[in-house]
């Protein structure tokens, strides 16, 4: 008789061309031992191990197949069930996803489907189990996670209960569709990526697009040989109609329009003129951006799911902030956020209330920059409304009162530290709005307004500007429950007054550098603080994410429903 044993000893190896075991001791081994009785032997012992394969949830299988009464879920009189063909597919195409369908052992479970030997179907059964245990807790919680992505992510993550939303699908009440419905984040973003990672397959699988050579920067009106090579790529990435690409060399209305179009979408300032740097951008690799794509869904399968009718979300390298109410999207507006030396912290917190004309308490670092200023202009820091604290007694120092030595910076900060009081010239601006964190971060208002007419915003120390702070101020407090005559009595004090929101809001600073807008459009940005690079460098994904976009439906097309047992 087959044993449980023997089973784990047969060899499999685990590389692509693996092989099968050419042959087996125990040929009988369906014939003598139930489904049943072999699962529940199997799972009564602590080996976790089949073939070569280790189960990553040992425990999870067990009580799945024990609530099941050890039924199979995969195999049904010895042979395969279409389920699991189906179930099998769906592992397979986990890159369309934007999974990795190496961890689910697809072909191998294609070598061990195929085989007629008893054993393998049963190494099959258990295997196959394990494998999409593995992908519903990644469709939940991401292909990387977050503490494996890089330093400086502490973003609150998502609350899922992958075990009894799985348990629902293994005990036959809901449907492969339901369950990865459960699992994925509900956010227009997240799903507006999985469409366009789906159709940046299908360009894939149609060769791709085209490489743009190098060459003189052009503009609007120029004629070049390079201008029929550059319609056929706007239109290959969706920026040109197809009735525009022809032989023409002319930089006409349309090619401005498209490339301008191009220029948006990837973050360059949208002038119309094909430089070096819309070059580069042209000719990122098309794997490269299906790369970024998945990184991006990972990012959103991080963040909690329990607040997704009401958030503030800033995403970093975007330089942008989202407003969601009620489910809907209130406001959206630009940002500036840190340069990558003073990189602004990506994490979630509560926004707990809004400051009007508000101090600035300078940080020690920032303290480092300024001293030297007043240090080489005396009066400096007096005349932008600064003043000394005494870290002693938090007393108001007059600073013309320090000599040189106190104003030296290690000095300085042994004893005071500094303060900047409303007016013009704050670096907060007229309102701040606080989130207490471990950081220090929060968003204000800002007197460098210029800075929000550049495409590229990162120029802080940390902290993130706003662009319409009083709008967001409003929002909030109607979202509090203030009416408008509350409101502008509140925002129009002289004084520093501190209003705080009865109704919490969270606040997520996150770092997304691939995304879907309203219209449609997949945007990329650059990776401003390298965490796309690092990411990449601890889940390769590349060539070999390629995958037939056949294979995968976006809509609930053959839903898959396992017998309950």
């Amino acid at each position: 008789m087959t044993t449980r044993r023997s089973l784990l000893k047969s060899t499999i190896a685990l590389t692509a061309t693996a092989a099968l075991p050419l042959s087996l001791s125990t040929p009988a081994f369906a014939r003598e031992t139930s489904s049943r009785e072999f699962l529940k032997e199997f799972f009564s012992h602590s080996e976790n191990t089949v073939g070569t394969i280790k189960l990553r949830y040992k425990e999870e299988l067990a009580r799945i197949y024990q609530q099941r009464g050890y039924a199979p879920l995969w195999i049904q009189k010895g042979k395969m069930t279409f389920t699991s063909k189906a179930v099998l597919k769906k592992l397979s195409s986990a890159q369309l996803l934007g999974l990795d369908a190496s961890k689910y052992y697809s072909r191998l479970l294609s070598q061990l489907s195929a085989s007629k030997n008893p054993q393998h179907r049963f190494q099959f059964e258990i295997i196959m189990t394990d494998a999409l245990y593995t992908y519903f807790d990644d469709v939940a919680h991401g292909n990387l996670r977050q503490n494996d992505a890089s330093s400086g992510w502490n973003l609150k993550e998502g609350n899922i209960d992958v075990r009894a939303i799985t348990t629902e699908f293994f005990t036959g009440n809901h449907s492969f569709r339901q369950t990865i419905d459960a699992l994925e984040p509900d956010h227009p973003r997240y799903k507006g990526l999985l469409k366009a990672l789906h159709s940046h397959y299908v360009m894939a699988a149609a060769g791709g697009w085209t490489e743009f050579p190098n060459g003189p920067a052009l503009e609007y009106d120029e004629s070049d040989s390079r201008i029929p090579v550059l319609k056929q790529r706007l239109q290959q990435s969706g920026d040109l109609a197809e009735t525009h690409v022809d032989g023409d060399e002319k930089f006409n209305l349309a090619v401005f329009e498209g490339l301008t179009n191009f220029q948006n979408r990837h973050g360059l300032q949208p002038d119309g003129v094909l430089g070096p740097k819309t070059v580069a951008e042209l000719n990122v690799p098309l794997h490269k951006r299906i790369s970024q794509i998945h990184m991006n869904l990972d990012r959103w399968r991080w963040l909690t799911r329990s607040d997704k009718q009401s958030n503030i979300i800033v995403n970093v390298p975007g330089y942008d902030l989202d407003v969601t109410l009620h489910g809907e999207l209130a406001m959206t507006m630009k940002v500036v956020v840190g340069k990558p030396g003073n990189r602004t912290p990506l994490f979630s917190d509560e926004m707990e209330h809004l400051v009007v004309n508000p101090s600035w308490y300078v940080p020690s670092s920032i303290t480092r920059e300024l001293l030297p200023r007043e240090l080489a202009r005396p009066g400096y820091l007096a005349r932008n409304r600064f003043e000394a604290l005494s870290l002693a007694t938090e007393e108001s120092v007059s600073l013309a009162s320090l000599d040189m030595h106190d104003k030296h910076p290690n000095n300085f900060l042994s004893n005071y530290r500094l303060r900047q009081l409303p007016g013009k010239s704050n670096a907060l601006g007229d309102i701040k709005f606080m989130f207490p964190n471990d950081y220090s971060i929060y968003l204000h208002d800002t007197n460098a307004k210029n800075l929000f007419d550049k495409t590229e915003r990162a120029y802080s120390h940390g902290c993130v500007r706003l662009e319409k702070p009083f709008a967001l101020a409003k929002l909030l407090l109607q979202h509090d429950g203030r009416s408008a005559a509350q409101i502008d009595t509140l925002l129009g004090q002289k004084s520093t007054t501190t209003l705080v929101l009865d109704r919490h809001v969270p606040v997520h600073l996150t770092y997304q550098t691939a995304w879907v807008d309203g219209n449609g459009k997949t945007h990329f940005r650059p990776d401003i603080y390298g965490h796309d690079k690092k990411a990449g460098e601890s889940l390769d994904k590349g060539k070999s994410f390629y995958a037939d976009a056949e294979n995968y439906a976006l809509d609930a097309t053959n839903d898959i429903v396992v017998s309950s047992g």
